[in-house]
């Protein structure tokens, strides 16, 4: 249990197919299910992100835009915003990764909602590889709260990410458990760890779908 070698590979890591030049990965998920938190505070001196709001302003339900969501996975929205045309393979989104907090994951609404944002995309888009995050895992059981080491040996959690991930159509293997920081004033290793771990599990997934449209696999 340990995060130096996440970390160590996280911050070397370059993409191997010479293509792009960086991997581009999606998160999806409700407002408040922790979808940037963890990810700006442990990563943020190596990564950088682009916002983009998929919901509607004019819908009273906060429904999502699915020909937004649409245009930014086949690359034709670039960073700041403006139309491209003729996307390539490193202006695709490589990686899509749905959130959700486990609260979030046991009101049906929250959990229909994204389902059908799940749904929606895999017409889009077929062959990028999906994964799902369970967020603030610490809030719904005990042992994890006292120790983030326990997040492996919770039964409870290991019930409720099973459920969870059937529900949404995602396999238990392409599923993780995060805790996220909340008012710490400092990072902490062991909720960094678990973090860390998410994180290079994303770029194992990128690096496998990007190398594949090309034929091109490599150790890593």
């Amino acid at each position: 249990w340990s995060k130096e070698n996440d970390l160590q590979d996280i911050n070397t890591y370059q993409p191997h197919n010479s293509e792009i030049q960086y991997l581009r990965i999606l998160l999806c998920g409700p407002t408040g299910s922790g979808k940037s938190s963890d990810l700006f505070i442990v990563t943020a001196k190596h990564f950088s992100f682009t916002v983009h709001n998929f919901q509607n302003p004019k819908s009273r339900t906060r429904d999502f835009l699915p020909f937004y969501i649409k245009q930014v996975m086949k690359g034709h929205v670039k960073d700041n915003r403006d139309y491209n045309e003729n996307p390539g393979l490193s202006d695709k989104v490589h990686v899509l990764v749905s959130v959700i907090s486990v609260s979030q994951a046991k009101t049906l609404i929250d959990l229909n909602n994204l389902t059908n944002i799940i749904f929606t995309l895999s017409f889009y888009v077929s062959g990028i590889p999906q994964m799902l995050l369970q967020t603030k895992i610490d809030e719904a059981f005990l042992e994890v709260k006292e120790d983030i080491k326990n997040v492996y040996k919770s039964s409870p959690l290991k019930e409720q990410m099973e459920k969870v991930s059937q529900s949404l159509g995602i396999p238990v293997n392409c599923s993780f458990p995060v805790k996220n920081y909340h008012s710490e004033i400092h990072t902490d290793d062991n909720t960094d760890t678990l973090i860390l771990s998410t994180l290079r599990k994303m770029i194992d997934f990128g690096e496998d779908f990007v190398n594949s449209r090309t034929g091109k696999y490599w150790i890593f």
